[in-house]
């Protein structure tokens, strides 16, 4: 029996609260509509939050449980839980029912129900099936980013709004083909030719490729129309900040693209972000714009 050390770690691993992050934008529709003062609702966005925390944890199990052949072989997804033999299912499926439990109970609290529970359903419906459909697995993904803005709507009761909801899907969607390139560039094929637990071929790269980087200036012109829109000065004071949004934005991203490109191993996004200065200090930036566009600092 591993130490208790040990599976402890391991049991937190099988967690992934580092994934966490992603349920920040739970908290976006609070920052778009300037509610900074309204402590209610951050504190519904909070009850969110968590709720979509636990959820995802529930999901990350099923997952882990039902690729571990997979993941074994796979140079770094080998080291988790299951795939390690660190933990067994039979150990921790009382997690299951808990974590939905938790999830569910406390979307019900801030309103958020119908979001966690399509999330919840969708989720499963992309472990078992989804997730090995070329094209579509990608969009389902760009999708889990989408609900969790919803629930931040639901939750707080601030809209977010057509252009939020676009900017996103196409921001994520790019994301979300960024991580499948970079496992084309480092897995090796199955028998069958396709990456494991993948419906994708290495010779799928160049179309994933320019769907990404698409996506991507996709994300940039619906946020240049957005600023360049005649309702963008109902919510800010002074709007001509935000267009150092638009440039901003694009060199991130072609950065993140380049640094896939000649990199020799798999690119995990939130991984990516947390992890790089330069991210770090184009959000500062833009955090800083945005402020300023509020009338924040403006004599």
């Amino acid at each position: 029996m591993p130490p208790r050390s040990s599976s402890s770690k391991a049991l937190l691993r099988l967690l992934r609260p580092f994934q966490w992050i992603k349920n920040g934008l739970v908290f976006v529709p609070l920052i778009t509509a300037s509610a900074f003062t309204d402590l209610r609702a951050w504190l519904d966005a909070g009850l969110v939050f968590l709720a979509f925390s636990a959820t995802a944890s529930a999901v990350y199990i099923i997952n882990d449980a039902r690729d571990v052949t997979a993941d074994r072989l796979h140079e770094e997804k080998r080291h988790r839980p299951f795939a390690a033999e660190v933990l067994t299912l039979g150990q921790v499926w009382w997690m299951l029912p808990l974590l939905v439990g938790i999830g569910g109970g406390l979307a019900w609290l801030a309103g958020a129900i119908a979001a966690i529970g399509t999330y919840l359903l969708l989720a499963l419906a992309y472990v078992f099936f989804i997730k090995r459909l070329a094209v579509l697995d990608v969009f389902v993904l760009a999708v889990f980013y989408v609900l969790r803005l919803w629930g931040g709507h639901l939750g707080t009761g601030y809209r977010a709004t057509a252009w939020l909801y676009s900017f996103a899907g196409f921001f994520f969607l790019s994301l979300s083909l960024l991580k499948r390139v970079s496992e084309l560039q480092v897995e090796q094929p199955t028998a069958g030719n396709l990456l494991p637990g993948r419906g994708y071929t290495h010779h799928d790269h160049p179309l994933l490729l320019a769907a990404g980087m698409g996506a991507t200036f996709s994300a940039s012109i619906i946020l240049a129309l957005y600023v360049r829109g005649p309702n963008v000065a109902q919510f800010f004071e002074a709007p001509h900040w935000l267009w150092i949004l638009v440039p901003l934005l694009l060199f991130w991203q072609c950065r993140i693209w380049l640094h896939v490109l000649r990199k020799d191993h798999a690119v995990d996004p939130v991984a990516f972000i947390v992890q790089d200065p330069q991210s770090w200090a184009v959000l500062l930036i833009a955090i800083g714009c945005a402020v300023v566009a509020h009338g924040m600092f403006v004599p």
